[in-house]
C-alpha cells in the first residue's frame, strides 16, 4: 500500500463513507527556518553515525555478494547476478584503500590485505545513498551523499569523517554560506551532486559540481563544521570538476551542459572557447546534458569530452559524441558520434556518463561502456573494440586504476576488476550490501526462506545462509513464497511479467494477456493463499485466476483510471485498490463474486496534494 493510501484509509475509520475529505494546510515554514531545521538535524546526527552504535537486533542477510545460479540461462545469469549499483570506485595509494559507493547502500572500502569490503560507517546517515568520494592526506574522507546519475535517492550535501568512517559530519555550512544541496520547493527536482574535487596542496579546499551549479569551500577541514564556507562560483548544472597533471591543481576544468576552466586554482572562471559548435549547443532542449571531462598524465595537453543527453526516464531521444580540446591550442577535434549499442541506446547515456576513463600512462588508451559492454579504444577514440563480457549490465563507472594497469567498473550490479585490459574479469561484490529492494516475500512454514525483486537484479531467494540464489532475470518487483503448494512455490515478477518456480526452479512463465494488463512495471499482484487465486491488476482492469496447473485469468473490474495497487487481508474475500495518480481508493467485500460491486472508499487526494 502507498503512503498516502495509509494516510487515507487511516482518515477514513472516523468518517463517513465516501465523504470528499479536505485538509488544512499547514502554515508555511521561511526557506531560513526550513534550512536551520534540517542542519539542526544533521548535527544530532554525530554519535549515531558511529560504526560503534551499529549494532542492534538487526541482522544482515544480504545479499553481500553476487548471486549463485539455479536454472538460468548462463549468459543471462551473468548479466543479472550481483547486489546493487556501484556508482564510484576510487582508490588511496597512499593507505592502499579501495573505496566504493552507492546511492542506495552508501560507502563501503576495502583494504589491500582484505577479502571483502567492509561498510564505512553511513548507514545511519539521513540518506545512506552516495554519489561521490573524495580524501586528503590527512585521511580525512568527504562524501557528496544522493544518486548523482539518477533519482534512487536525493542529496543531503556533503559530509566528512576524520576518524576513518566511524562517525560522519555534516559540512554544508550555514544561510549565508551555505552549499545548495536541496530545493524545498521543488521537491520534485532536487538537487543532485556527482563529482567532488578536493586540492592535493591546498588540501582545505574542495569543489563540488552540481546541478545547482559549481560550488568550492576553502576551509573543508574547518574544526567546527558548521563553519564550513561555501561559495558558488558559478550557476547552472555541473556534473564533473577534474584538474590539469602537473599543473598543481591551478588549472581546472568544470563540465555539465557547458565547459567552463580556470587557470588561478578556481578563483576566476571562463567558458571553454569554442564549444558554440559541439553538440552542447545543439543539444540544449535535452533534459539530462552531461559533459565528463577526462586528462591522461601521458599528455596533459589532451582534453577528452564525451557528452551525451537525454530526456529522463522514458526518453526517446538518445545522443552522444566524444570530443577532444587542445588545450594549448585552443582547439576541438570533432572524434564523431558514439554509435548505437542496444536499441535506441548509446554506447555512452546520460544516466551512465561517468562510465568513461583515460589512461593516466597511455593518452591514446579510453574505455567507455553503457548498458551492455565496456569498449576500448588504443587509437584515441578513433576505433573501439568490446571488452569481453562478464559482469552486470549497465555500467556507471569505468576507470583506470591510478597505475594505469587495471580496469575497474561499477555497474548495477557490483564491482568488477580485469586485470588485462577487458580479456578476463574478477568479481569484487563481496561485501557490498548495496540491494535497491522493491518488494519481499517470506515463508510462514520455513523461516529461512526468504525472496526479494530489485532493482535490474531480478527476482534472489534467501535458503537460511548466502550467496542467494538468481531466480529470474530484469528489474524484480513483487514476490510470493506459497506455502500452500508443492507444485509451484515461488511466485515472481519483474519488467517482462509474471513467473512461477517450483522447488527445483523450472519455470512457468502465467503473465496474462497484453491487452488487458499494458506496461508490466511494478504491478502489485496478490496471491490469496486461503481463496486459491491470483489477482492481477491491469491499466483499467483487474484479473483474476485460480492457483492451478494452468492459469484461466478473468476480467472481474474495470474502470476509467489506471489501477496501481491491490492488497487484502487474510482470510477475507474483501479487496482493496489504489489508482494511479487520480481515482482514490476502492473496495469490493466479494473479490470472487461472477458480479463484483465496487465502492469509492476514500476519493482522489491529488487536490489537497496539488
Amino acid at each position: 500500500m502507498t503512503m498516502i493510501g495509509l494516510i487515507a484509509l487511516s482518515y477514513s475509520i472516523h468518517a463517513q463513507e465516501n465523504a470528499l475529505w479536505k485538509f488544512d494546510r499547514p502554515y508555511p515554514e521561511t526557506e531560513e527556518d526550513k534550512r536551520a531545521k534540517m542542519e539542526a538535524f544533521l548535527s544530532s546526527l554525530v554519535e549515531n553515525g558511529s560504526r560503534e552504535r551499529m549494532a542492534s537486533s538487526w541482522v544482515e542477510i544480504g545479499p553481500t555478494r553476487s548471486t549463485i545460479n539455479w536454472v538460468m540461462h548462463d549468459a543471462n545469469y551473468r548479466r543479472i547476478r550481483g547486489t546493487g549499483r556501484v556508482s564510484f570506485i576510487e582508490f588511496d595509494t597512499q593507505n592502499e584503500m579501495l573505496f566504493a559507493g552507492s546511492p542506495t547502500g552508501g560507502l563501503f572500502v576495502r583494504t589491500k590485505n582484505s577479502a571483502q569490503f567492509e561498510n564505512a560507517g553511513t548507514d545511519r546517515l539521513p540518506n545512506p545513498g552516495i554519489s561521490h568520494f573524495q580524501h586528503d592526506e590527512r585521511g580525512t574522507w568527504y562524501i557528496a551523499t544522493g544518486d548523482g546519475d539518477d533519482e534512487l535517492s536525493f542529496s543531503y550535501g556533503v559530509f566528512r569523517s576524520t576518524d576513518k568512517g566511524r562517525s560522519w559530519r555534516s559540512i554544508n555550512g550555514n544561510d549565508e554560506h551555505g552549499l545548495e544541496f536541496t530545493n524545498m520547493e521543488r521537491a520534485w527536482d532536487p538537487v543532485t551532486i556527482r563529482k567532488m574535487l578536493i586540492s592535493l596542496i591546498d588540501r582545505d579546499r574542495l569543489f563540488v559540481a552540481s546541478s545547482s551549479g559549481l560550488f568550492v569551500t576553502l576551509n573543508a577541514g574547518e574544526d567546527d563544521p558548521g563553519q564550513v564556507k561555501w561559495e558558488k562560483l558559478l550557476e547552472g548544472e555541473f556534473y564533473d570538476v577534474i584538474d590539469r597533471p602537473f599543473y598543481r591543481y591551478e588549472q581546472l576544468f568544470a563540465g555539465g551542459r557547458e565547459i567552463y576552466f580556470s587557470t588561478d586554482g578556481g578563483g576566476k572562471w571562463r567558458r571553454l572557447p569554442g564549444q558554440e559548435n559541439t553538440v552542447l549547443t545543439k543539444w540544449k532542449s535535452m533534459k539530462r546534458l552531461r559533459s565528463t571531462l577526462r586528462i591522461s598524465a601521458d599528455d596533459p595537453n589532451k582534453l577528452y569530452i564525451a557528452v551525451t543527453g537525454d530526456d529522463g526516464q522514458g526518453s526517446k531521444r538518445f545522443e552522444a559524441h566524444l570530443y577532444v580540446y587542445y588545450i594549448d591550442k585552443e582547439e576541438w577535434e570533432d572524434l564523431g558520434e558514439i554509435r548505437y549499442e542496444n536499441g535506441s541506446q548509446r554506447r555512452m547515456g546520460a544516466g551512465r556518463a561517468q562510465s568513461f576513463d583515460v589512461s593516466p600512462n597511455d593518452a591514446d588508451l579510453l574505455i567507455m561502456g553503457n548498458v551492455s559492454k565496456l569498449w576500448i579504444s588504443r587509437d584515441g577514440g578513433k576505433n573501439w573494440e568490446a571488452a569481453q563480457k562478464d559482469f552486470h549490465d549497465d555500467l556507471h563507472w569505468a576507470c583506470f586504476n591510478p597505475y594505469g594497469k587495471d580496469i575497474w567498473i561499477g555497474t548495477d550490479g557490483g564491482v568488477n576488476r580485469s586485470p588485462d585490459m577487458g580479456k578476463t574479469w574478477q568479481d569484487y561484490t563481496v561485501g557490498l550490501g548495496v540491494a535497491n529492494i522493491f518488494n519481499i516475500a517470506h515463508s510462514e512454514r520455513d523461516h529461512r526462506l526468504f525472496m526479494y525483486g530489485g532493482y535490474d537484479t531480478g527476482n534472489n531467494l534467501y535458503r537460511g545462509e548466502e550467496p542467494w540464489i538468481q531466480v529470474d532475470f530484469g528489474d524484480g518487483f513483487e514476490c510470493h513464497i506459497s506455502d500452500g503448494s508443492e507444485d509451484y512455490y515461488y511466485y515472481t515478477s519483474t519488467h517482462s511479467g509474471l513467473s512461477r518456480h517450483d522447488t527445483m526452479g523450472a519455470v512457468d512463465r502465467i503473465t496474462p494477456g497484453a491487452k488487458d494488463i499494458g506496461s508490466q512495471w511494478k504491478r502489485q499482484w496478490i496471491v490469496h493463499e486461503q481463496l486459491g487465486y491470483l489477482f492481477y491488476p491491469g491499466n483499467k482492469k483487474l484479473l483474476r485466476s485460480p492457483i492451478g496447473e494452468r492459469m484461466n485469468w478473468e476480467v472481474f473490474a474495470e474502470t476509467s483510471n489506471n489501477f496501481w495497487e491491490i492488497f487484502c487481508l487474510p482470510n477475507e474475500r474483501a479487496l482493496y485498490a489504489t489508482m494511479y495518480k487520480k481515482g482514490g481508493i476502492y473496495r469490493t467485500f466479494d473479490a470472487l463474486a461472477s458480479e463484483v460491486e465496487s465502492e469509492i472508499l476514500v476519493p482522489s487526494l491529488m487536490e489537497y496534494m496539488n
